[in-house]
Order: C-alpha cells, then sequence, then structure tokens
C-alpha cells in the first residue's frame, strides 16, 4: 500500500500543482533559520499574540538602548545579532498565519502546543542548554505522543547546526575534523528530515496545530499542500548550501553531500528542479558573458582572442558547477559546454582572419578542445586545428625559401622586355662571414637560362654588399652563340609583337570579391633524379651509363647537390601552396560578405596565393632548366 506521499508524488502534474504550498517553497532557502521569526525573537512557537506583542516591544527597547537582545541564556542565538529591521521583520511573519505556521515548523515544538512554559525541553532551551535538551528528546523518541514531537525538534536541530556550521566552512578554513563534523551532521539531518517527511503523524501534528490557531485565512488544507511540497523545499535548502559549498572551493565535500542527497531522496526528478532552480541565476550570468564576447569579437576582430580567453576564464568555475550537480554524462552540462566551446572556436577564427597570427588560435583551440562533447564540434575544431599547424609549417618553410629568391633590389638588375640579367642565391653559404653564393643568370621569360658570373653577398634587410668575384667556369663559345641567338630572337618577336599592337588593353576593374580559382599545376619536374657518382668515375642518367673525366667529377657532384637543395626547396614551397589553398577554400565558406574588412582580407590572402605561385611556377622552371644543363654536360663529358 503506497504512502499519502507517494499518492501525491504520483498524481498528474495538473493535480500537484494545485497542492503546491507556495510560501513553503519560498521560505525554503538557505537563510531559513536565519530570518526564523521565533529565533530572531526568542519567543516559543505557541505564544500568544499578547505575549508576542509584549516581548517585541521589549527587544526593540533593547536595541534602541545599543544592548544585544537574548544574547546570554538562549540557544542558538544568532551572529550578528538581529537588527531593528530583522525583528520588525520576523512580527509582522508572526503576525501573518501562514508565515507563522511555516517558522513553527521549523523551529523547536512543545509536547502540547500551548504547554511550553511546562515542557522541560523547551524550558532548557531557553536556559541556552542545547545539550539537555537534544537528551530529553532522544530519550523520549518511542513515546506514543511525545515521540514524533521529539523526532520533529531532533531533525530541527541537526538541520539548524548543519547549516551554521556550513556558513562557517564557506566564510572560513576548517580542519579536516571540523570539514567531518560538518558531513556527519549534515547526514543525521538528511537521515532524520526523510523519515518523519513520510510520517502521517507528524502531517496529523500540523493539521491540529491549525484548528488550534484557527485562522480564517488558514485552512487546515494548508497543511496538504505543505506536505505536497516539503521534498522540494528541503531539497533546495540543502542544493543553496552545496551550491554556495562548491563556489567556495570545497568542492569534494559538495559532491559528497550531494550524493547523499540523492540516495536518501524520494523524488529525484525534484532535486534535479531544485538543482536547476538554484543554478539558473549563474547559467543567466554565464550567457550574458558569452554575449559580451561575441559582441567583442564582431566590433574589434583583432581582440577576439582575448575575448576567447577571458570567456575561458569566466566559464570555468559555472562549469565546474554543472558538473557537480549534473554530473558528466547529462545533457544540461553537454549543451553549456558545448556552447562556450562553439563561441571559442568563433572568436579565434575571426582574430586569425584580421592578424594572421596562427600561433595564438592555435593555443586558444588546444584550451577549447577539453570542453567539447559534440562529436561534429569537435571534428571542426580538430581540422581547425590542423590548418593552423600547416599554416605555421609553411610559414616556417616560407622564410626558409626567401633566403633563395631572386634578389630584385639589386642595383646591378637589368632587364629588358623580359630578358637580362638577375641575380640567384645559391645554397653556397658561409656561416663565418655570413655570406652566401650570388649568381648572375641571362634570364629570358623570367627562366634563369646560363650563368655568367658569380659574387660573394652579405645581405642587411634589403640591402646587398658584393665583394669577392668567384671563378666561372669558361662556356663553350658555341653555346654562347645558341644563347645570345636565343635572346635576338626573344627581343625580336616581343618587339614585333608590341609594334603590330595598335590597342592597348584596360583590364577591368576588380570585383568586390576575388573568384578563387586554383592555378595550372606548375611545370613538373623531370622525372629523372640526378644520379650519384660512380667509383670508377661513371656517371649514371636514367638507363644510360656515362663515364665522366676525372677533372669534371667534383664540378658535377657541386652541381648535383645544388640541384637535390632546389628540389628540396620546390617541395617546400609547394606544401605551402597546398596548406594556403585549402584554407583559403574553408574561409570562403564561412566570408562575410556584407564586411568590407572580410572581403579585403580574403583578396588579400588571395593575391598572397597568386604570388607564390607564380614563384613556383618560375623556380620549377629555373630547376628544369638546371637538371637539362646537367644532363648536357654528362652527355657532352662522355663524347
Amino acid at each position: 500500500m503506497s504512502t499519502p506521499s507517494e499518492q501525491v508524488s504520483d498524481r498528474p502534474a495538473r493535480h500537484r500543482g494545485a497542492l503546491e504550498c507556495k510560501s513553503l517553497i519560498a521560505a525554503a532557502n538557505k537563510d531559513l533559520f536565519r530570518k526564523n521569526a521565533f529565533r530572531i525573537t526568542g519567543l516559543p512557537v505557541d505564544a500568544t499574540p499578547r505575549e508576542a506583542s509584549r516581548h517585541v516591544d521589549e527587544l526593540k527597547m533593547q536595541v534602541e538602548l545599543g544592548k544585544i537582545p537574548h544574547r546570554q541564556g538562549t540557544a542558538y542565538p544568532l551572529n550578528p545579532p538581529p537588527s531593528l529591521d530583522d525583528i520588525r521583520e520576523a512580527i509582522q511573519k508572526i503576525r501573518d498565519p501562514e508565515q507563522r505556521l511555516i517558522d513553527e515548523f521549523f523551529w523547536f515544538w512543545p509536547g502540547d502546543f500551548g504547554d511550553s512554559k511546562s515542557d522541560p525541553a523547551l524550558q532548557a532551551l531557553a536556559k541556552g542548554d542545547t545539550k539537555t535538551a537534544n537528551e530529553i528528546w532522544q530519550a523520549r523518541i518511542n513515546d506514543e505522543s511525545y515521540g514524533i514531537v521529539a523526532k520533529h525538534n531532533l531533525a530541527v536541530a541537526y538541520l539548524m547546526v548543519s547549516v551554521e556550521l556550513e556558513y562557517l566552512a564557506i566564510a572560513h578554513t576548517v580542519s579536516e575534523d571540523r570539514l567531518q563534523k560538518i558531513t556527519d551532521s549534515w547526514k543525521s539531518a538528511i537521515r532524520k528530515w526523510s523519515r518523519i517527511a513520510e510520517d502521517d503523524e507528524l502531517w496529523e501534528k500540523v493539521a491540529d496545530r491549525i484548528r488550534q490557531l484557527n485562522e480564517a485565512n488558514l485552512p487546515t488544507g494548508f497543511a496538504r499542500r505543505m506536505r505536497a511540497s516539503f521534498p522540494e523545499a528541503f531539497h533546495n535548502i540543502n542544493v543553496e548550501l552545496i551550491f554556495d559549498l562548491a563556489k567556495s572551493r570545497h568542492v569534494e565535500l559538495a559532491k559528497q553531500h550531494l550524493q547523499y542527497l540523492r540516495e536518501h531522496s524520494h523524488r529525484p526528478d525534484e532535486l534535479g528542479q531544485s538543482a536547476g532552480h538554484v543554478l539558473l541565476p549563474t547559467k543567466n550570468r554565464l550567457q550574458e558573458q558569452i554575449r559580451v564576447a561575441v559582441n567583442r569579437g564582431e566590433k574589434n576582430p583583432r581582440d577576439a582572442a582575448n575575448a576567447a580567453r577571458e570567456l575561458l576564464k569566466q566559464s570555468h568555475a559555472t562549469l565546474e558547477l554543472f558538473d557537480i550537480f549534473y554530473g558528466e554524462n547529462s545533457d544540461e552540462r553537454h549543451e553549456l559546454y558545448d556552447e562556450v566551446a562553439t563561441i571559442c572556436n568563433r572568436l579565434p577564427i575571426a582574430y586569425q582572419k584580421a592578424t594572421d597570427d596562427n600561433q595564438t588560435c592555435l593555443e586558444i583551440l588546444r584550451l577549447v578542445l577539453p570542453f567539447v562533447t559534440s562529436t561534429e564540434l569537435r571534428r571542426q575544431i580538430e581540422e581547425n586545428i590542423q590548418i593552423l599547424n600547416k599554416n605555421i609549417e609553411a610559414r616556417k618553410r616560407e622564410e626558409v625559401f626567401k633566403g633563395l629568391r631572386p634578389i630584385e633590389s639589386a642595383p646591378e638588375l637589368r632587364t629588358i622586355n623580359g630578358i637580362g640579367v638577375t641575380l640567384y642565391g645559391s645554397s653556397d653559404h658561409d656561416p663565418i662571414t655570413g655570406s652566401y653564393m650570388t649568381t648572375y643568370y641571362f634570364v629570358i621569360l623570367m627562366i634563369p637560362i646560363f650563368p655568367i658570373c658569380r659574387y660573394r653577398v652579405i645581405r642587411n634587410g634589403d640591402s646587398y654588399r658584393f665583394f669577392g668575384k668567384a671563378p666561372l667556369r669558361t662556356c663553350e663559345k658555341w653555346h654562347i652563340a645558341i644563347v645570345i641567338g636565343l635572346i635576338i630572337w626573344v627581343i625580336y618577336i616581343c618587339n614585333s609583337g608590341a609594334a603590330g599592337s595598335s590597342s592597348s588593353y584596360t583590364p577591368p576593374p576588380a570585383p568586390a570579391i576575388q573568384v578563387y580559382t586554383p592555378p595550372a599545376a606548375s611545370p613538373s619536374t623531370p622525372a629523372y633524379t640526378p644520379p650519384p657518382v660512380a667509383s670508377g668515375g661513371n656517371e649514371y642518367s636514367g638507363n644510360n651509363t656515362y663515364r665522366v673525366p676525372s677533372y669534371a667529377s667534383s664540378q658535377l657532384d657541386r652541381e648535383k647537390t645544388a640541384i637535390e637543395a632546389d628540389r628540396a626547396v620546390l617541395k617546400q614551397l609547394d606544401d605551402q601552396l597546398d596548406s594556403l589553398g585549402r584554407q583559403i577554400e574553408l574561409e570562403r565558406t564561412y566570408l562575410d560578405k556584407t564586411s568590407q574588412y572580410a572581403v579585403d582580407t580574403f583578396n588579400a590572402k588571395v593575391d598572397r596565393y597568386n604570388e607564390l605561385s607564380r614563384q613556383d611556377k618560375a623556380a620549377t622552371a629555373a630547376f628544369n632548366v638546371r637538371v637539362d644543363n646537367y644532363n648536357a654536360k654528362l652527355k657532352t663529358y662522355s663524347r
């Protein structure tokens, strides 16, 4: 057979709503005992209106004279003592029938209402002797008529002591012994209230008290509503204190108390509702912090990384509270964690677009990743981390490649219609002097054709200092003749084309957003791999074997080393282009076309891609020429 409380809990929600005691739920919070009218005034729960009025007048006079009311010789005195406003509020509650009954319920009862002056336990309390009062209740807990009163009073005493000890732990650092005392007191209070809350005799006592008060606006049905709402009210009191414990960094103590409360709860669903009610202000505060971070990042993308860092710091304590109350597998917890992670993923992306600072974005996303619970969101963040890592590596390779780019600002540079002489750095670096070898080449259509001479060069920023001309092997006359003839022919073709053109071409204006199309692949490097030098002076090219004179072997070795170095550089440049292309494709998906700043940033990145692509094509063509020259020399020496 089900108990009355179980019958109440099994009723449909609309019927339980009709039985809800809003006054009890409103009063049930961590300050329940500090706001109790009978604790503030020192009156017994069955004091008559005349007794209450006379006693309150005495308290007011004491407060006005600067005296502490009932500080000495009173059980459970308040610290700090009640103010005049506290006393006025308490007397108003005593005059309100519902408020009075609730405060009576959470204070000490006599064996029979109206007999407080003859009740030995209450007389001991009036003298401040709580130990004697507890002993009397403990001894009479099985009495037929007094037993429910003794059980109720012990439950009130344990709960009030637990609350006071919690306040002490929240405000101060306490020892391990004191923490254990708090835990023991808390568990005793939960056990006692769990038992008597289901006792019909307790609620019949409340109904009898309502009949005795005989107030027109306090029907006996109020007792039924109190009983129906008591589990929720009791959860609210405990959850608020657990919440404060967790906030004061007593996390383990808070977890222990919450677990014990769950184990003894008859309505676990209402415990979750109480947790949601207590956590609602904290959740709303986090939602506001998220909104502020988003607005901050949209207003100033260069500040978006700082906004993400601060949001992660602010949300850490809040999310820990949700872990305590909901656990790591609840939907409420996952939803809030993913909301924070989503925003902290978007903000670094905006910052990276504005600053091109990959390292900072990478650091933030690595901090965000532990917050993620959604599989899809985790995949997105991990992909962004991979892209940022590739961007960082590409930037490092770009710095290496810069040392081998054409020295376009050299004062000796001369070009005519794409034909002329330019400088290319080589890998022949001298760490002692900080110089490297630089070679003049004939250039046709930006392709180095033939070396002219070499100099030692020291680079200082964008300026260069030349010294020490290095020897360069004299070219064969027929080779020089071919090169000169080729140059003359190209000049003639270019000039003829220029003369025959009667109209000038004006390129159309660039669109607001460049249409990014990855350029055609650069000329592929020859399948031929420069061969090793055989021990007998033989050189191998493809499937052919060449016997090379010993005087030419060392020169070919150097050229072969230079070719392999160029091949490595080209590989780095290709990887850089590939990474930048993927990044552009990703950003195009999320590009805010209404923001001129975002469009300009995107277009600048496309321009950078196109420039690197041109460099890649030129470097690949130069590499092919070098390989062809090497193969030609092999054939020449082998004749």
